[in-house]
């Protein structure tokens, strides 16, 4: 069985910043982006020179993740595998982001959605990995950290994250339910999609409801 290592932590957020609040999320979750394609492309041991400048401090690679021993290889096809690894790490992203969100955040609609995404990603992501474990890849996340969102405004910069962050899921899963190799994947992510939709939904009227 492959085992795939995902390690995502992103920059820390800078109260002082003098950004326009949504230049500041929409810069966060695009570097949030091509960390997660360059850390999939590496534990997958795929090429990507793009990916590849080691000068990058929010870029690793890992020839060898956590000294796994090679395994063979999953009958799952490469883009498949690709969408399982990223499907997981998000997920694991907004459970770490929502944990930290049930305890900091001050208004109860911004704790209730994080409390919804929580529970709703552990379900899903418990149900990926383990349908990926019986097809031969093993995905771990438990170098996934809370990303630093700081204290001012923490409540509306939570529910921004969310928003964007599933803004670009749903148009993976809607890819991979429409165009994935694997039927039972292709399943899933139709199945799940639903569950994206509407934990964007409940942040952005939540964030519309802060005082």
């Amino acid at each position: 069985m492959r085992k795939a290592v995902c390690e995502f932590q992103m920059p820390a957020f800078d109260p002082a910043d003098t950004q326009p609040f949504n230049t500041l999320m929409k810069k966060m979750n695009s570097i949030s982006r091509l960390t997660m394609a360059a850390l999939v492309t590496g534990s997958l041991g795929l090429a990507s020179p793009l990916f590849a400048d080691a000068d990058n401090p929010h870029l690793r690679r890992h020839d060898n993740p956590s000294g796994a021993k090679k395994e063979p290889a999953t009958a799952m096809s490469e883009k498949d595998q690709k969408f399982v690894v990223r499907a997981v790490s998000t997920g694991e992203q907004e459970i770490q982001d929502g944990m930290i969100a049930e305890k900091k955040a001050k208004s109860s609609e911004a704790r209730k959605v994080a409390n919804r995404v929580v529970s709703d990603h552990q379900t899903a992501n418990k149900q990926l990995t383990e349908m990926a474990k019986k097809k031969g890849l093993g995905v771990t996340t438990g170098n996934i950290k809370p990303r630093d969102m700081g204290t001012k405004n923490y409540d509306a910069q939570y529910l921004y994250s969310i928003e964007t962050d599933n803004q670009q899921d749903i148009k993976d899963f809607e890819k991979e339910a429409r165009t994935g190799d694997d039927s039972q994947i292709k399943a899933w992510a139709a199945k799940t999609l639903p569950m994206l939709k509407a934990h964007r939904a409940m942040a952005k009227k939540a964030r519309k409801e802060l005082k």
